[in-house]
């Protein structure tokens, strides 16, 4: 692991308005993700719905698909990457970056048949898990890995008569986001360092 060191001499920054730059993840981005990835397991055959939980579905057709986000963190900002880069001779931005990690579930439903839900549980992991979902997760800026790559069965009894069939899995997203301050330097203050791990 290489440390860079960034050091402005002589100078102080006047820092303005924080700027977030717009490649945080976002719900758009994972929404993204579970479309691609249902699309492309369920080939050639059209693919199923896959909804956002705890969100009122109504009465939705089997099979279907539903994720979950259950938890969402990043870095503090004391333990974010920053580094300063000058604009001008007078002014300059910090740039902070920061880690961010979502903790997704994935389900898949079915009324009548629990080997349905097995076969898009195992062919999502395998699709999440491959060179190719890599690939097209990152076209929305987020990188997948499997938590365990265990599945499990949550089927639960409607009533006297009925089941409802449905396996799950957990899957980590990763992405990076960014935030900026600019400034102007002026003369006879303390050396500023920064430090950013690579």
């Amino acid at each position: 692991m290489e440390i860079q060191v960034y050091r402005v001499h002589s100078r102080r920054c006047i820092c303005g308005d924080s700027v977030v730059n717009s490649s945080s993840m976002n719900f758009q981005d994972i929404q993204s993700a579970m479309n691609q990835m249902i699309a492309e397991i369920k080939k050639p055959d059209p693919a199923i719905p896959m909804y956002l939980g705890d969100h009122n579905l109504g009465t939705p057709q089997y099979p279907y698909g539903v994720y979950k986000i259950l938890e969402l963190n990043q870095d503090l900002t004391k333990n974010a990457s920053k580094r300063i880069e000058a604009i001008h001779a007078e002014g300059f931005k910090e740039i902070i970056r920061k880690n961010q990690r979502a903790s997704v579930r994935i389900s898949f439903l079915h009324g009548t048949s629990i080997e349905t839900c097995w076969d898009l549980s195992e062919k999502a992991m395998d699709w999440f898990d491959s060179l190719n979902g890599l690939i097209e997760c990152e076209e929305f800026g987020i990188t997948p890995s499997l938590v365990s790559g265990t599945a499990q069965d949550e089927t639960v009894l409607l009533d006297a008569n009925q089941y409802e069939y449905k396996t799950s899995f957990d899957v980590l997203f990763q992405s990076r986001k960014y935030n900026e301050k600019q400034g102007q330097s002026t003369a006879s203050a303390p050396t500023v360092e920064y430090q950013e791990e690579t």
